[in-house]
């Protein structure tokens, strides 16, 4: 006895995983993004970035 003889269950499970592969894919790239324009080198010196001002990391040390 098949207990899902149209795959119903299956084919579910696969358009549920299709979805999260997408969203995973789009998460990973949102944050690629973002930390991409948070922080950037400039020469050997780390800066970051916020939306008042650019700095290094040094100042963050002593925090």
């Amino acid at each position: 006895d098949e207990v899902d003889p149209d795959g119903k269950v299956l084919n579910s499970l696969i358009d549920t995983l299709m979805h999260l592969q997408k969203e995973f894919a789009n998460l990973k790239y949102a944050f690629l993004t973002v930390h991409k324009a948070r922080s950037f080198g400039s020469g050997s010196e780390r800066l970051y970035v916020t939306n008042k001002e650019i700095k290094n990391f040094e100042p963050l040390g002593d925090i």
